[in-house]
């Protein structure tokens, strides 16, 4: 065997050797994720995940995306188009996951390639939403030999960068949890010292009619205190004659 049979047999060899271990490292997938904390409630979140219009502007790279919506979501695929390279490319998503406020699973095919998205939604201790994004991406077929040489190194940045679009866009267009209008502050602060008042009343005309009201509110006696007695003119509960006036006490006149 001449010296150029044997170099070409070697590269031969080298190059099966190259597309069996592409071919293996092509099988497996690469995984990601990130957190992001939204001042708004899971369910508003939630709305943000799953409608294109909304997908479209936190989305990286995405050009138009449908809405995941229906009595059952899960079934059908919908189009997603995103720029890839300068150019456009049309992905399928379905999706495999859909609860309410809670959690959304979706998976993108185009041609040998998957990319699956996962949003867990959790409700924190001031109403808002801790959101889990994780991405997993996968090939098959001839695509898996192109898989490893793939630069994923900008794919978590890419995916805290979404994330923060989609926090400053919902927090741009929904009132944060528990948010309340000055004067609803104002009615609910209010409220005791006008009902307190308004009973300070009852107990008068009730009283001008020979019935026990029973204990004064606390509240009225803060009143007292700081106004003077409401009215100091009670002559059914004084004694006559000298005699104790039972029949106001025990509320047994008429």
């Amino acid at each position: 065997m001449t010296f150029f049979s044997k170099l070409l047999a070697f590269l031969i060899a080298l190059a099966v050797i190259a597309v069996a271990a592409a071919w293996i490292m092509g099988g497996e997938s690469s995984k990601s994720s990130t957190r992001i904390s939204i001042d708004a409630s899971p369910e508003d979140v939630f709305r943000y995940l799953v409608d294109g219009e909304k997908i479209k502007v936190w989305g990286s790279d995405v050009v138009s995306a449908e809405t995941f919506e229906g009595d059952d979501p899960t079934l059908g695929s919908k189009s997603r188009v995103v720029m890839q390279d300068g150019q456009q490319v049309v992905w399928e998503d379905t999706v495999m996951r859909f609860q309410t406020g809670e959690a959304v699973s979706i998976q993108s095919k185009k041609a040998g390639y998957t990319k699956t998205y996962v949003f867990q939604l959790e409700e924190n201790d001031l109403g808002g939403t801790n959101v889990q994004y994780r991405q997993t991406q996968s090939a098959g077929g001839l695509e898996r030999l192109m898989f490893p040489f793939q630069d994923r190194k900008n794919l978590k940045n890419d995916m805290a960068a979404e994330m923060t679009k989609l926090k400053n866009l919902v927090e741009s267009e929904v009132d944060p949890p528990g948010s309340r209008s000055n004067d609803e502050e104002e009615d609910e602060m209010g409220s005791p010292v006008v009902g307190s008042q308004g009973n300070g009343d009852n107990d008068s005309s009730t009283e001008t009619s020979g019935e026990d009201s029973g204990p004064e509110s606390s509240a009225v006696s803060i009143v007292d205190q700081v106004l003077g007695p409401v009215y100091d003119n009670r002559k059914e509960n004084k004694p006559v004659d000298g005699k104790r006036n039972f029949e106001s006490l025990f509320g047994t006149g008429g």
